[in-house]
């Protein structure tokens, strides 16, 4: 089989609807060696970049891992410039997010830059920010520029949602966002896992189901604040999520490899600095987004996608504790950025169990 940066199905984008493009892309990653055997590295250029544009928010997040400076953003000719070498490289897709891409002076400009070089677009977005702002979101997903639009969404209860988020209004307004845009682009809720909502997942839940989403994603939050509950609570909570999610409408998945563990056919989930990489408008390039607040974990971003992703492309080196779990294969030692010195999740229950010895 060709290489994934050398197949001509990687510039149809015209050709194909966006749920066919992205199964053949899944497909393809799929079938990579690197997602079969852990540290074999094969994609020549990342197949998605994740891209901080600016660093505006109207939020203050408890939990942001995105140090906030208002002065600091792309400006447009270096995005351009980004845009022609993700279509060089053959890169699948952007994710436009780490701060309110939306608040960028150029939005418009953006997505349609990336979107006329045939480079699918997700967004990320809170829906807190002016009308205006909203109707050029809508206008510019009316237009199919935009594969999906994700939007944070942390409880059903209006004050736990404010408190989280850091701003009086915040739920409301994510709320209308929904509504709004969920007739024109699909909409992924991302959900922060985090003591305020974790006992009424369920009833978060049935909101969404009155809402027009396509699929709810769980995070986690990263960093010391992220270890808020027990490995033994951590299960509970993503075995009830496993059974919220052959019930409601909407698919539910979370970006954490212990959550893949629970699954019949769990995938690899992790593919920062495999098959993905991220770049701060800091002039950071990181492996993962999640990494945005460490500052050992960037090398500088030069004007050239492809040198840093040589730097940062990685071999996973197991922690020790892990060796021998049988479901190290998919976990991989857990997320990059919750683990500490090379050692496992701390919420690893399977750790906790024993299950290193693959009995468990």
């Amino acid at each position: 089989m060709s290489s994934l940066k050398e197949s001509p199905k990687a510039r149809t984008l015209c050709a194909v609807s966006i749920s066919d493009y992205l199964n053949m892309v899944k497909k393809q990653l799929e079938e990579q060696p690197i997602f079969q055997n852990a540290g074999m590295m094969k994609l020549k250029a990342p197949s998605t970049l994740y891209l901080e544009v600016t660093k505006r928010c109207g939020l203050h997040c408890k939990h942001c891992y995105s140090p906030k400076n208002t002065n600091t953003e792309f400006s447009f000719s270096e995005i351009e410039h980004i845009a022609h070498q993700c279509a060089k490289l053959g890169i699948f897709k952007v994710v436009l997010g780490g701060s309110e891409t939306v608040l960028h002076k150029n939005f418009m400009g953006v997505v349609n830059i990336f979107s006329s070089n045939e480079i699918l677009v997700d967004l990320t977005f809170s829906g807190f920010v002016s009308n205006q702002k909203l109707f050029e979101v809508k206008e510019i997903c009316k237009q199919s520029k935009i594969a999906t639009v994700q939007i944070s969404l942390d409880s059903h209860i209006p004050s736990v949602h404010d408190e989280i988020r850091g701003m009086r209004g915040a739920w409301s307004r994510a709320i209308n966002a929904i509504q709004n845009l969920g007739e024109h682009v699909p909409i992924v809720v991302a959900t922060l896992l985090n003591i305020l909502n974790v006992s009424k997942l369920e009833e978060h839940c049935y909101l969404l189901s009155k809402l027009p989403i396509k699929t709810l994603s769980i995070l986690r939050q990263r960093g010391i604040a992220g270890q808020n509950f027990s490995p033994t609570t951590l299960f509970d909570i993503y075995t009830s999520l496993l059974d919220y999610d052959r019930y409601f409408k909407f698919g539910i998945t979370a970006h954490d490899p212990l959550f893949e563990t629970l699954k019949t056919k769990p995938c690899n989930c992790c593919t920062a600095g495999i098959s993905s990489m991220a770049i701060s408008c800091a002039q950071h390039a990181y492996s993962c987004p999640f990494l945005y607040s460490y500052d050992d974990y960037y090398v500088p971003y030069k004007d050239n996608i492809l040198t840093v992703w040589n730097l940062l492309r990685r071999e996973y080196e197991i922690p020790s504790q892990c060796k021998n779990c049988k479901h190290v294969k998919h976990c991989l030692g857990g997320c990059p950025a919750l683990r500490v010195n090379n050692m496992p999740d701390p919420l690893c229950w399977h750790i906790q169990r024993g299950s290193q010895d693959g009995k468990s």
